[in-house]
């Protein structure tokens, strides 16, 4: 007995890159925040934003890159103390 796989309705598997509405991979977030791909990845590890890793290529839903969005690059300034 096989068991046929069937994608889910909202994949484009015909695009160059796959995109599943309503998430953005690591390069289609850095494009739209205007930083890079490596960015989105150190936020990722951090646990700054959530993501899912499908195969090679991370999804990031939409509305976490609002949690990003206004972070000042580099590292924070030291507080006295």
């Amino acid at each position: 007995m096989s068991t046929a796989l069937r994608s889910p309705p909202d994949v484009d598997y015909n695009s160059e890159e796959m995109s599943i509405a309503g998430y953005m991979t690591t390069e289609q977030a850095a494009q739209e925040l205007g930083v890079t791909p490596s960015a989105i990845r150190q936020h990722l590890r951090r646990g700054n934003i959530e993501g899912t890793k499908i195969g090679g290529t991370w999804f990031i839903p939409v509305e976490e890159l609002d949690k990003i969005r206004d972070a000042k690059p580099g590292r924070p300034p030291k507080t006295e103390g």
